[in-house]
């Protein structure tokens, strides 16, 4: 036994350079950078390379699916969101939670999984923006003996204290996040208002839980405390091995109305290939699946950002026989990592826009504040 814990960080740095999956997880780590571009210093750099940036654009709106892609979203259990694990030798699994609040903030947290001969390491982490700027940024390490975790509910224990538990309640899912890292405390319940749904994508496995939730919870630092409220999100992806890789990246959002949340994301794996997906949430209880063919999701406004040419800026479409969707949604802040050939953006974003279901009489409109993100290998 004294040599298992050696020979997994071999294994896991040896994994991370020979095959280094696809983890959107890993946008905060110790060597990550926060580079944040406000939008005059983007329209300042459009004026100075328009030509660059024309050519590259065109590119961007090349657009052709996937041959067989279809995304179909089930119904979920908690069950569903309990730890999976893969049988390959090297994996990664997370869990994601992220809430706009009030007063300026927003806050995410992620546990993750990686795996290496059967040993899990768990990197628990915690960013805390105010304004789009990062105002608390922790993340640690935990070794496989310091982690505990249930394959029939969602649990996660770091030290043999509970971080992250969920429970059914009046036919939602309700989750507590209670996390501690050095002077920091959080506590917080997601609640969720809509259901949630599971399906099978080219990367992997995605389970959402909470598409839209209530979030509410004290964040503590020293002798300070916050308050806070608002809405939320969950996710959990599991199954991402080194085939992951060989993909392009991916985008992934969401955005909402009144009455409607939608989850969006567009799985590239080339730059001229797409696998777009949409799940609209309508009410707490109805879920629609939008057909690929229907749905078109551009990245526009291209800037050049940490070595990059990076999006500014999405326009999202899906019409159908019982949806007709249009949004845009414009990067605000930005918060980059880049590890060996993962490059990872996390977006502040403001989105605008209109959703007309076919049993409504009424647009409704879209006018939020969200996180996006965007990850490419190449």
């Amino acid at each position: 036994m004294k040599y298992t814990i050696p020979i997994f960080i071999v294994g896991i740095l040896l994994g991370s350079a020979l095959f280094i999956p696809l983890v959107p997880a890993l946008q905060e780590s110790t060597i990550a950078s926060v580079n944040k571009i406000s939008v005059f210093e983007r329209k300042t750099f459009f004026q100075q390379n328009i030509l660059s940036l024309q050519n590259h654009r065109m590119q961007s709106t090349v657009f052709s699916l996937s041959d067989d892609f279809m995304f179909t979203p089930e119904e979920i259990t908690l069950e569903d969101d309990a730890f999976h694990g893969a049988d390959t030798l090297h994996f990664t699994e997370w869990w994601y939670f992220d809430a706009m609040l009030n007063d300026g903030y927003s806050i995410q947290f992620i546990f993750q999984i990686y795996s290496m001969f059967n040993q899990n390491i768990v990197n628990a982490k915690l960013n805390v923006y105010h304004d789009g700027e990062t105002v608390i940024k922790k993340d640690k390490l935990y070794l496989p003996q310091d982690f505990t975790t249930s394959t029939r509910i969602p649990l996660v224990m770091l030290n043999g204290e509970r971080v992250m538990s969920a429970k059914k309640i009046d036919g939602h899912f309700e989750y507590l996040i209670e996390l501690q890292m050095d002077d920091i405390q959080a506590e917080f319940t997601f609640t969720g208002t809509t259901k949630g749904w599971k399906g099978d994508v080219t990367v992997g496995q995605w389970v959402v839980p909470l598409p839209k939730a209530q979030v509410e919870g004290t964040l503590t630092r020293g002798t300070t405390q916050l308050q806070l409220s608002g809405t939320g999100y969950h996710d959990h992806n599991y199954e991402i091995t080194a085939e992951t890789g060989l993909y392009y990246g991916w985008y992934w959002g969401k955005m909402s109305t009144e009455t409607a949340t939608i989850t969006w994301s567009n799985i590239m794996p080339t730059w001229f290939l797409n696998e777009p997906l949409m799940v609209i949430n309508q009410g707490p209880d109805t879920i629609i699946n939008i057909n690929p063919e229907n749905i078109k999701i551009q990245a526009d406004e291209f800037m050049f950002a940490n070595g990059y040419f990076i999006p500014g800026e999405f326009s999202i479409k899906a019409t159908s026989e019982t949806v007709n969707l249009q949004a845009t949604i414009d990067v605000l802040d930005i918060h980059h990592v880049h590890v060996g050939p993962i490059k990872y953006w996390r977006y502040h974003v403001h989105t605008t826009g209109s959703l007309l279901m076919n049993n409504h009489e009424e647009i409704e409109l879209i006018d939020e504040y969200q996180i996006t993100e965007f990850i490419r290998f190449r």
